[in-house]
């Protein structure tokens, strides 16, 4: 590179998925999101794939896809239902967006162990 090379930096959206024409890409950036939390709740907690699996109900071949990322075959419900089984608060908080303007989705986690956040 030479000091007349320019590089350009483009900012992005937030989802990879959108910026990269994904389709289904509010989905699978909010599945990934998830699969992201069930990731440091196993973390977090020490547990093992199979111990993990057992406490939320589906099979330890489950759990390695989603902790690899590979979610495709999980609806958002079933994942906020591991996270739930795996000891975590799910909340769902609905609110009108100030100027008007469509809203939405956002998966906002608190610090893992931050019990006082109302859980």
């Amino acid at each position: 590179m030479t000091d007349t090379d320019e590089t350009a930096f483009v900012g992005g959206s937030g989802n990879v998925f959108a910026d990269a024409n994904v389709p289904d890409a509010g989905e699978r950036h909010i599945k990934s999101q998830l699969a992201g939390a069930i990731l440091d709740a196993i973390e977090a907690q020490g547990l093992s794939q199979r111990v993990a699996a057992e406490r939320a109900n589906v099979a330890q071949s489950d759990i390695s896809n989603i902790v690899r990322g590979r979610v495709r075959g999980f609806s958002v419900a079933r994942l906020l239902e591991v996270l739930a089984a795996l000891g975590q608060a799910v909340d769902i908080h609905i609110r009108p967006v100030a100027d008007g303007t469509p809203g939405h989705v956002a998966v906002v986690r608190d610090a893992m162990g931050d019990a006082a956040a109302g859980g």
